[in-house]
Formats: structure tokens, C-alpha cells, sequence
């Protein structure tokens, strides 16, 4: 026995149906979750030029920008803040004849350009203590400072003015190694 609708739309045929090509609370999270990333993008963006002027990444840039990526020994993850910003791994450095050339992780360079600073404007290093680290500091062209580790304080030392290099209180340099060797 065959079943047979009666519909009361006489003679007319039954409605099709409308099928949507995804459910709309499909479509509304992933225009929620395209939302989001758009904004953590947008926020990123924002944090990374507030972080650049205040570091003073922004001055430096207007004078020293720099061209291509020289050779000599990479210092990677050393700096510890750059002016007033801590970081960790966003600043790299590359000591060579010319000057220090300084550039920004990948994530990092929207608003941080490569800079090439002359060792005549890089001074006075000082050394900080940070909890049970001895960290360095150095005076860049006035405009901001630049904390590092040891370690890449003594690969940018040989460079740097005999008479800015780092002394201690008491006396002499502050690698006596260095003064033997003279």
C-alpha cells in the first residue's frame, strides 16, 4: 500500500526545501574566530610600535638604518632590555669594523628596522647585577641603552674604546686576563 500526503494548498505542490550550505552558528564561529585573530593581529601590530618608540629603537632608526645584513659572529638571545623595554631573543646583534649592527627578530621587525651604530657613539659600559646575573649596559648614541649577558658583552669588548671599556671599583679592568695578555 502506498502512503499518499494530502495537502490542504489545492493542487498545488508541496514547498522544497531550502537547505543552507553550512548551519549559521557554523558561519557566525568562524567569523568570530576570523574576528579574533584580525584583532590579536591588530593588537600585536600595536604593542610592537608602542614597544619600538619606547625602547628607543625609533630614534636610533631615524640616524643609523642600515643596509645589508654584515658578516661577523651573530650574538643571539643576549640582550636583556633595550631601554626601557625587558626582552628576551627580540634583539640580536652582529659586532663587525663599521659599528654594532642591531636587528629584530622575524616577529619583531614591523617597526624595527636594522641599525648600524659607529663605535664612536657606543660607551661606558656598566655592570648591573640582576638577581644573581651580571648583566652589562652600554650608552648607545645618546639616545637609549642597551643590557646584555656576559657572554655578549665579551664579544662586542674588543670593539668597543679602550678607554670606555668596562672597570671595576677597586682597579683595572674588569677582565684581568685581558690585562695579562697586554
Amino acid at each position: 500500500m502506498s502512503e499518499t500526503c494530502v495537502y490542504k494548498t489545492e493542487g498545488r505542490s508541496p514547498p522544497a526545501r531550502i537547505r543552507s550550505p553550512r548551519p549559521l552558528s557554523e558561519s557566525v564561529r568562524r567569523m568570530d574566530g576570523i574576528l579574533i585573530v584580525l584583532v590579536l593581529v591588530a593588537v600585536w601590530i600595536g604593542v610592537d610600535y608602542l614597544f619600538s618608540v619606547q625602547s628607543g629603537w625609533r630614534v636610533l632608526a631615524a640616524r643609523f638604518r642600515a643596509g645589508a645584513k654584515p658578516v661577523g659572529p651573530r650574538v643571539r638571545w643576549q640582550v636583556v632590555r633595550f631601554g626601557l623595554i625587558p626582552e628576551a631573543g627580540v634583539t640580536n646583534m652582529i659586532p663587525t669594523a663599521q659599528g654594532l649592527y642591531l636587528y629584530a627578530g622575524l616577529l619583531y621587525r614591523s617597526f624595527r628596522p636594522p641599525l648600524l651604530v659607529p663605535w664612536s657613539l657606543i660607551s661606558l659600559a656598566r655592570e648591573v647585577r640582576e638577581l644573581w646575573w651580571k648583566r652589562y649596559e652600554i650608552a648607545v648614541a645618546g639616545a637609549t641603552r642597551i643590557r646584555m649577558s656576559r657572554r655578549a658583552y665579551r664579544r662586542l669588548e674588543p670593539f668597543l674604546a679602550t678607554t670606555d671599556r668596562l672597570t671595576t671599583r677597586f682597579s683595572g679592568s674588569a677582565t684581568p686576563t685581558a690585562e695579562r695578555e697586554r
